[in-house]
């Protein structure tokens, strides 16, 4: 890239664009008014800018005065050097990749598209404070365990709104208490219905048994009587102790429970 022999038809008047901003003119004879004067600076300025644009992306400055690709070349070279093919995005390479829709956020199966977050909450809309049961031992994704920790109530503000100090005011001002669900069984809150009165929401509440009653079969006999007592013995006629009737005994474990699964119960916070 180079400037060959000099430049004629130049005047040495007139307001030269790099001084002074104003735009360059060619001369007017009819109007006597002379043509902007392009000093060598001008020129050289130009050479020296495009030249280094080329050596910048990695040529070498042509010396042939016909080869006018040198400057398209330089920049292709440069926005090749810096492009990123979509297909190399990864969470740590700077790309293009596809928003998933919808649907595809809400099927789960697409391991390539891009799910923003407000996407995701639109596909799973659970709302902060949401209980869950997880059938594996971590909570997933934006839940935590429902364990009675004690959390910050500026790091998850938008849980402390909605439950409050309902299950623990922690330290009283900084902190507050996630429930408890571990080894619980959940039951409806009353709010007025009447079935299970007397309730605050929130509330625990021990295992219990409902007030019942059991028959007692006695033995018969052809003659004489017999005699029994809550935990005691039959008696023959004959005055024989019997132990194996007439009488109650205990069964059962420490609580009362229903079949169950162990699940691991998980809390929304955000």
């Amino acid at each position: 890239m180079r400037c060959v022999g000099p430049v004629s038809g130049m005047t040495s008047t007139g307001p030269v664009l790099a001084e002074d901003g104003t735009p360059f003119v060619n001369v007017n004879p009819a109007a006597n008014t002379p043509g902007s004067a392009v000093p060598a600076q001008v020129f050289n300025v130009i050479l020296q800018e495009l030249t280094h644009l080329v050596r910048h992306a990695g040529l070498s400055p042509s010396t042939d005065d016909s080869d006018l690709e040198q400057v398209r070349k330089a920049v292709e070279a440069l926005i090749a050097a810096r492009r990123v093919d979509p297909e190399d995005a990864t969470p740590t390479t700077p790309g293009i990749v596809r928003l998933a829709t919808a649907d595809e956020v809400s099927a789960g199966t697409d391991a390539e598209k891009a799910v923003t977050p407000a996407a995701l909450a639109q596909a799973f809309p659970a709302p902060v404070g949401s209980v869950i049961m997880h059938a594996g031992q971590e909570p997933p994704p934006l839940y935590l365990k429902c364990n009675g920790a004690l959390l910050s109530r500026a790091a998850y503000h938008e849980l402390f709104t909605v439950i409050g100090t309902t299950f623990g005011s922690g330290d009283g001002s900084t902190t507050f208490a996630v429930p408890d669900l571990r080894g619980e069984f959940l039951r409806g809150w009353d709010d007025g219905r009447g079935v299970d009165s007397g309730r605050a929401f929130g509330s625990a509440q021990s295992d219990d048994f409902e007030s019942h009653s059991h028959v007692s079969i006695g033995r018969s006999f052809n003659q004489g009587a017999f005699f029994a007592t809550t935990g005691g013995y039959g008696i023959w006629p004959n005055g024989n102790v019997d132990p194996n009737h007439h009488r109650t005994s205990s069964e059962g474990g420490g609580e009362t429970r229903p079949r169950n699964i162990a699940l691991l119960p998980c809390i929304r916070f955000r």
